[in-house]
């Protein structure tokens, strides 16, 4: 699992035990996806799970969403989904 703050991942983890990992990772950054993806394919065994979702917490109207804002929404939401799927496809052959 990725975040920007592995903290509020600690209930999941606990749940999931040795099932999965916690790392810490902008998913907006493809360059840290890349990297993360890399180290995890690399290991022994399998990525049996990929999944793509993000969110950014921010609520508000569009006319009070400032352009940094929208674009933090932007970059997890839509290109963080590309980042991930970009680096690691699906495999139509499994």
């Amino acid at each position: 699992m990725l975040d920007r703050d592995t903290g509020p991942l600690d209930g999941v983890m606990a749940e999931l035990g040795d099932r999965a990992e916690a790392v810490s990772c902008d998913v907006a950054d493809h360059a840290g996806v890349a990297a993360v993806i890399g180290d995890v394919s690399a290991r022994p065994g399998r990525l049996d799970v990929l999944v793509a979702a993000a969110g950014v917490d921010l609520y508000d109207t569009v006319p009070d969403t400032t352009i940094e804002q929208w674009r933090s929404i932007i970059d997890a939401d839509l290109d963080g989904v590309f980042h991930r799927l970009n680096r690691h496809p699906p495999d139509p052959r499994r």
